[in-house]
């Protein structure tokens, strides 16, 4: 069998925080993730198979705003951010990852980031959106995170990054970022989508199209995604692709503590990075929510996943 040859550059790009931190607490072990990832031997001898050999860089020491991004003492007038603020935290964090993101693209490198919390998508955006609009994302997710403030109940900021990106909530905060653009809603779609909360009215008004159970009930796996593949295909030809791993049927891996029946199969993700290389040019994917204190040899189940990833989104098949 002929191995299948990589033949561009990789960029791998570590951002392990959760909730704006990375000390290795009890209540943020999503923060240990991208590190887990990365020790993989899937991951590892996974890419050297393909004849990638990444170059890493782990964003680190952005735990606070610095001296110049800092507010400093309090007053009339006040601009800038806060030190041991969270929104502060991921705030400087993202735009360190937005940052990264770009210099790697600038080199003609596939970006593939191993963040801990889907929060650092507004990084991602940050190094791939365009004022045009012209970049679209694929959100792959067991939950829909679009709430917004006026929705949720906790305030929980990573509950809303879709919303944010589609610029349905924080917007000022989010044109703050170097290179942040909104992603138009028609250029977002989101597969998953089946963890269900009893406590929680559905909501239909979700940005962008999806993939969910309802569509696979309907149609069948296969069918469903081609269908909404090709009409995303029909306004964008270049995507951002997040991979949130609780995406997964628990079956496959137990990779966090919010997982839920009836995600993906390893089978139906390389399908579905397959067909999507066949559709679009892929500008960057990034790894998020993580939790390697469940079951750590998961960790060995997403290098594999990322490499399936990595084959068709760089190989000779994928869409230029």
């Amino acid at each position: 069998m002929t191995k299948t040859h990589i033949a561009m550059p990789v960029a791998l790009v570590l951002l392990p925080y959760h909730y704006g931190r990375h000390a290795p607490e009890p209540l943020i072990p999503m923060a240990l993730g991208p590190r887990a990832i990365l020790a993989s031997s899937a991951l590892l001898s996974g890419l050297k198979d393909l004849g990638v050999v990444p170059a890493v860089t782990e964003i680190s020491g952005v735990d606070d705003p610095s001296a110049s991004e800092s507010a400093g003492q309090s007053g009339v007038d006040v601009e800038g951010l806060f030190p041991g603020d969270q929104m502060s935290r991921m705030f400087v964090q993202n735009v360190a990852l937005g940052r990264e993101v770009r210099k790697a693209r600038g080199r003609g490198s596939f970006v593939l980031a191993l963040n801990g919390a889907c929060t650092a998508a507004l990084g991602m955006v940050a190094g791939v959106s365009e004022p045009s609009g012209e970049v679209g994302m694929i959100w792959l997710d067991a939950h829909d995170d679009a709430m917004t403030p006026n929705e949720s109940v906790s305030g929980l900021l990573e509950g809303m990054p879709v919303a944010m990106i589609a610029g349905r909530c924080w917007q000022a905060y989010c044109a703050r970022m170097e290179g942040f653009h909104p992603i138009p809603e028609d250029r977002i779609l989101t597969i998953g989508l089946h963890e269900r909360y009893e406590s929680r009215v559905p909501r239909s008004n979700l940005p962008g199209s999806r993939v969910s159970p309802a569509e696979i009930a309907a149609l069948g796996f296969e069918a469903a995604i081609d269908q909404a593949l090709q009409s995303l295909a029909q306004r964008c030809s270049r995507v951002y692709v997040h991979f949130d791993v609780d995406v997964l049927d628990p079956s496959v891996a137990r990779v966090s503590r919010y997982m839920a029946e009836g995600g993906l199969t390893m089978d139906q993700l390389v399908h579905l990075f397959g067909r999507i290389a066949d559709l679009f040019k892929v500008e960057a994917m990034d790894v998020a929510s993580f939790d390697p204190s469940i079951q750590p040899e998961a960790a060995e189940t997403i290098g594999q996943a990322i490499v399936a990833a990595v084959k068709a989104f760089c190989g000779p098949k994928a869409a230029r």
